[in-house]
């Protein structure tokens, strides 16, 4: 290993010197004389480094990357958190709405089909009752017409233009 002056901080000028030429200290190992510091030598060191820009600078940007490096995780998880609930109580909202809406939509389709349907049922059974008149009465007019007899009261007028007109009856109907 080799030696250093723990005053001057020198190595020997020769191999085998056992004292600094200049401090006449005795060597020490190199691996020893960072851990041996003087209560000078750390007052120095902390003045140094208070006085120094370089080391605010160097210290308040490792403080700041770790500070980005814990805060804008820890930041973004709690955005993230409060979003959710907001979201999810948006969902919440929405879908009773939608829901709403939905009910409305549903309950207005019914009623417009019921109404539709019960205007076409009515309509249906006018012209059914319409068309069963004409049917009875066609029936009828034709029977008194083949038959020559007289027949019930609404088609007693036209019973007798057909009778006059109808040609002899044969039997069939």
């Amino acid at each position: 290993m080799s030696k250093i002056c723990p005053k001057c901080g020198k190595p020997p000028i020769e191999s085998g010197l056992i004292r600094c030429h200049v401090c006449q200290v005795p060597f020490i190992e190199e691996s020893e004389r960072g851990l041996n510091l003087s209560k000078e030598e750390l007052e120095l060191i902390s003045k140094t480094l208070v006085n120094s820009w370089r080391f605010w600078f160097k210290f308040s940007t490792a403080f700041i990357i770790a500070l980005l490096l814990v805060g804008v995780p820890a930041v973004t998880m709690i955005g993230v958190h409060f979003a959710m609930k907001w979201l999810n109580v948006s969902l919440e909202d929405f879908n009773k709405q939608a829901s709403n809406h939905l009910a409305t939509a549903y309950q207005d389709v019914t009623n417009r089909t019921a109404i539709a349907l019960w205007n076409y049922e009515q309509k249906a059974n006018n012209q059914l009752a319409v068309a069963y008149q004409d049917t009875e009465r066609a029936s009828c007019l034709h029977y008194m017409a083949r038959s020559r007899r007289q027949c019930s009261a609404p088609c007693r007028p036209v019973a007798s233009t057909l009778t006059a007109l109808a040609p002899p009856w044969d039997g069939t109907y």
